[in-house]
């Protein structure tokens, strides 16, 4: 039998393609008890004339919060003046990194200055029971493989 990749990665996670105005974003939370791993993927597309990006990860006992964040889980500040522009950025997170009593993390964009073009997805690896069928986020609409 061929394994699909998407037999042992879920779409977990995202911030949807938006122009967001200064201020945060942030994705779903993600359960890390059923997963090792998760991967987060920034986007950043046109950054406002002297915005910034931020990226951050942050974990909480309980999907609503309250959220902090995950020490050495931040991208260092996309800026338009700097080139930012059209940059992604990857931050990888093992469960075994959270916080004690932490099981859930999102990840959270901040916005500075100007209105900026932003996407995140969240990806969740080495699943603690695969295959990870029915643990994709609702919104997605095909899985083709």
């Amino acid at each position: 039998m061929n394994a699909r990749i998407f037999d042992r990665l879920a779409l977990v996670a995202r911030v949807n393609p938006a122009s967001v105005a200064p201020g945060t974003a942030d994705s779903d939370a993600v359960d890390m008890s059923g997963f090792r791993r998760a991967l987060f993927a920034l986007a950043a597309g046109a950054i406002g004339a002297g915005g910034s990006v931020d990226f951050t990860l942050q974990s909480a006992a309980a999907p609503g919060g309250p959220f902090s964040d995950v020490p050495g889980k931040a991208i260092a500040t996309l800026t338009q003046a700097g080139g930012g522009s059209n940059q992604q950025a990857l931050v990888e997170i093992r469960a075994d990194e959270l916080p004690d009593g932490a099981r859930y993390v999102r990840g959270r964009v901040t916005i500075a200055t100007a209105a900026s073009l932003v996407a995140v997805i969240a990806l969740a690896g080495e699943p603690r029971f695969a295959p990870v069928d029915g643990q994709d986020l609702a919104s997605v609409a095909q899985t083709i493989g």
